[in-house]
């Protein structure tokens, strides 16, 4: 097998464990299995979702699909490439902050009012945005019986896991839905997307990046993220499949690797 079609092969693998999505799709009908009830209190809508997972979040709201929106975020690693990808749908400018500026999008796309928008834009990490979200969900009373969570699809399965660390237990149901699921396929140079609408995209070396980093964080052991470790985020089950790709993946791209300095 050509190198780049199984290095493809194995990125897939990562994403489609990472991009994690508990219903085929957010509907009723798929609300109404998964929480109880056709129409979620909350959409909690994490910074990285990219400008996808920011119109998807509009449009839940648009088909009463969710009471609210929550936009949480403030500046981090991936803030710069992130807010760039909405200079065309908020051409007069926006907020230097992840929150401030997805809520600007969704009231300027979908005229969602204030009411049914809250927003946190003082979180760095993935753990400061959970702990941040709560305290304040807390403050307004106005934590959510039931929720969509809406994440980067590089980053839906670890903000589970930071969710079910640092969450009060039996306050609220979730329900994940990764924003996109991207695939790769060999190019002439290199590795490339597969053909897709996804609006605002990652470059493809980017994304490359960000899959790679998340499987060490995601480890329970002395380096990763999980109780056995820096204790950030809840246990999580590697598969076997996605661990044998990360082996193969590490061992040639280990450039794309991110250090792991804080959550």
């Amino acid at each position: 097998m050509n190198e780049l079609v199984r290095d493809a092969q194995d990125f897939n693998t990562l994403a489609e464990f990472l991009a994690r999505r508990d219903v085929p799709r957010p509907d009723a009908d798929a609300l109404q299995k998964a929480l109880g009830t056709p129409r979620a209190d909350m959409v909690l809508l994490f910074g990285g979702s990219l400008p996808e997972g920011c119109r998807l979040a509009g449009q839940l709201w648009q088909a009463g699909l969710a009471r609210k929106v929550m936009t949480i975020g403030g500046v981090g690693h991936t803030t710069a490439a992130f807010l760039e990808r909405f200079e065309s749908a908020l051409p007069d400018g926006h907020s230097a902050t992840e929150g401030e500026c997805m809520k600007e999008y969704l009231q300027s796309a979908f005229g969602i009012p204030d009411e049914d928008l809250l927003v946190e834009c003082a979180s760095a990490n993935c753990g400061e945005n959970v702990r941040f979200a709560l305290r304040i969900l807390k403050e307004q009373n106005a934590l959510p019986a039931t929720a969509i969570v809406l994440h980067d699809s590089t980053m839906q399965r670890r903000i589970g896991a930071t969710l079910d660390r640092w969450w009060p237990n039996d306050t609220t149901r979730f329900v994940h839905f990764a924003a996109y699921r991207a695939r790769l396929e060999a190019g002439e140079g290199g590795l490339v997307f597969a053909p897709n609408r996804i609006w605002g995209l990652w470059q493809p070396e980017h994304y490359m990046s960000l899959l790679l980093s998340e499987i060490p964080r995601l480890r329970d052991d002395e380096q990763g993220y999980g109780p056995n470790g820096r204790d950030f985020i809840a246990h999580v089950d590697i598969p076997e499949e996605a661990e044998a790709a990360w082996q193969r993946l590490a061992e040639r791209y280990d450039h794309l690797l991110r250090p792991r300095p804080n959550f």
